[in-house]
């Protein structure tokens, strides 16, 4: 007589749990609902599987985070090596592992209390189809630690295929980002030329003077500073990833880039104080006015975003030299194991929750009740989507999954060791300082040069 298979009692009432959350945030009140549809007690329901499915598996993630905070704990770096190093990198893999499962939970509870209707998202002028916050953290907290998951089990991988991975991944990652970009300005600068066409229908004697002005008589020199305050931008991020790898070298040799970074700052932060102060109520008073139009939570959310990818530019910078000590990390057999959101059924309700996001989209922009079909509307769709910086993160989820599944399934009979790179203090909160003061003068500045840009030469060839 064959085994049936054996589930633990721990495991069983964990997925209940995935479940019981997962409906809950899944399930809310809707009024156009039939009468005797009820779930969890909430009449006139609806469900939605993607948060759902979403939901449940952060649960899973936060589980396995509060395992792994668990064994880092307990590890002690070995003797031999210099210790402060690893000691250092130790308390960071266990401080952010905690902070992502602080905002995890932050985070479904928030949405929780959203679906339920017990707080209401205030009214943003942002046209993402995720709200920032809490919705784009959550998901930026999910593709990180997705990610820390195919850089540990790519580890093995042979070092002379990193270059070329990296390569491709910034050859195909620039160009979709400045699209992303340039698409989010896109209705700024709609607003501008609407508004300036409204002012030049007025009488001149109702005209603000000089207000407007005609950039291609200015020979769109505004346009051409910001672009300039872009590349000392450049400049900077290439002065600070040279330091980091020339970082053995003397003080005299590195005073060239550590005079180019500081000009880079000084520049733009001049080109910011002079575009956003005068300028920028010169050429549009109208969006000037309006000041930036963003609400607590999304001031909440960019600060949280930005501080997470100021901490992971930090953390790359730090172990990007090649003489940094890396210390397999085994802890008994417990290595052996897959972490809980590494598990089959995990990537599988990962990828099914963006497989369902996709296809409800595109019913509700093809205005279909019960599916699909490929058609030049539906292409249509597909590159608006694509356009979207939230859709963006959604497939960066569906991709990693799909990557872990493939090496899960490449070394399905290989153990895989955590590896701990040692990180020198003192160069990490010196690229956190840096990092941070470069983003603060680098996201207005791009911010400027995007709104510019539909402003830009680019009218000489538009018919």
């Amino acid at each position: 007589m064959p085994r049936l298979p054996q589930i633990r009692l721990r495991t069983f009432f964990f997925l209940i749990l995935c479940a019981a959350v997962g409906l809950a945030i899944g399930t809310s009140p809707n009024d156009a609902a039939v009468p005797s549809f009820t779930i969890l007690g909430v009449k006139n329901a609806k469900l939605d599987w993607h948060y759902a499915l979403l939901s449940a598996a952060s649960v899973a993630v936060i589980a396995g985070l509060c395992k792994e905070i668990a064994q880092l704990s307990n590890w002690q770096p070995p003797g031999g090596v210099d210790g402060r190093p690893l000691f250092f990198a130790k308390q960071f893999a266990v401080l952010w592992r905690g902070a992502i499962c602080g905002l995890l939970t932050v985070c479904l509870v928030t949405a929780l209390l959203i679906a339920q209707r017990v707080v209401k998202l205030p009214e943003t002028e942002t046209y993402f189809s995720y709200a920032p916050f809490p919705y784009a953290v959550w998901v930026m907290c999910l593709i990180v630690v997705l990610s820390v998951s195919v850089a540990r089990l790519g580890q093995l991988n042979l070092t002379k295929d990193k270059p070329r991975r990296e390569t491709a991944l910034w050859i195909v990652g620039l160009p979709l980002a400045a699209v992303m970009l340039l698409d989010v300005s896109l209705v700024h600068s709609l607003v501008h030329i609407a508004t300036a066409g409204i002012e030049r229908a007025q009488p001149e004697r109702y005209q603000r003077h000089g207000a407007f002005p005609d950039q291609r008589a200015e020979g769109f020199q505004t346009f051409w500073f910001s672009t300039a305050a872009t590349g000392f931008v450049v400049l900077g991020s290439a002065s600070l990833m040279y330091l980091n790898r020339r970082r053995k070298l003397t003080l005299s040799k590195k005073l060239y880039a550590i005079l180019a970074f500081a000009l880079s700052l000084l520049v733009t932060f001049a080109f910011i104080a002079w575009y956003y102060a005068f300028e920028f109520q010169r050429i549009s008073p109208d969006l000037a006015g309006v000041g930036v139009g963003s609400n607590a939570a999304e001031w909440l959310a960019g600060s949280i975003l930005a501080a997470t990818v100021t901490t992971i530019g930090a953390y790359r910078l730090t172990v990007s030299d090649s003489r940094t000590i890396s210390i397999p990390f085994n802890i008994g057999n417990e290595h052996k194991r897959l972490s809980t959101y590494e598990s089959a059924r995990c990537l599988l309700i990962f990828a099914a929750a963006v497989v369902l996001y996709v296809d409800a989209v595109l019913r509700a922009y093809l205005n279909l009740t019960r599916g699909w079909f490929w058609s030049p509307r539906t292409a249509e769709v597909l590159v608006g989507m694509v356009r979207d910086p939230s859709v963006m993160l959604l497939l960066a989820i569906l991709l990693l999954s799909v990557q872990i599944a493939l090496m899960r399934w490449r070394r399905r009979d290989e153990p895989t060791a955590w590896v701990i790179a040692a990180i020198e203090p003192q160069w990490f909160f010196w690229n956190w300082i840096t990092l941070a003061a470069l983003a603060c003068v680098a996201i207005p500045t791009i911010a400027a040069f995007l709104f510019l840009f539909w402003l830009g030469p680019w009218y000489l060839y538009r018919f």
